[in-house]
C-alpha cells in the first residue's frame, strides 16, 4: 500500500460520486433527444438531489434499525468500490495484486 495508491482510490472514489449523477443526466438527455424531445437537461439529477436533501426524513412505524442503516449501507459498498476498481491507474489503495 503506497501514499499514490491512496491518493488515487480517493479520486476515483470521490470522482465516481461526484459524475454518477452527470453521466445519468448526460443518458436521458440522450434517450430524450432519440425520443425526438427535448429533455431537462444535463444537470437535473444534481437539482433532484439538492431538493431531496433538503426534505425531512420520512420514519414510517414499525421500521427497525435496517431501515435506517440501508442507505449508508449502499452508499459505503458503493464507495469502497469505487474505490478498489482501477479506473485512472492500476495503484489502488488497496495493495498490489497478488497472483
Amino acid at each position: 500500500m503506497t501514499g499514490t495508491g491512496i491518493v488515487v482510490s480517493v479520486v476515483q472514489a470521490a470522482g465516481v460520486a461526484a459524475f454518477a449523477p452527470l453521466l445519468v443526466g448526460v443518458m436521458r438527455q440522450v434517450r430524450a433527444r432519440l425520443e425526438g424531445r427535448a429533455g431537462a437537461g444535463i444537470g437535473q439529477p444534481w437539482r433532484d438531489l439538492r431538493k431531496l436533501m433538503r426534505k425531512q426524513p420520512l420514519n414510517p412505524d414499525g421500521t427497525g434499525p435496517a431501515f435506517h442503516l440501508a442507505p449508508l449501507l449502499l452508499i459505503s459498498t458503493t464507495v469502497m468500490a469505487a474505490a478498489a476498481i482501477p479506473f485512472i491507474s492500476v495503484h489502488t489503495g488497496m495493495g498490489p495484486r497478488r497472483t
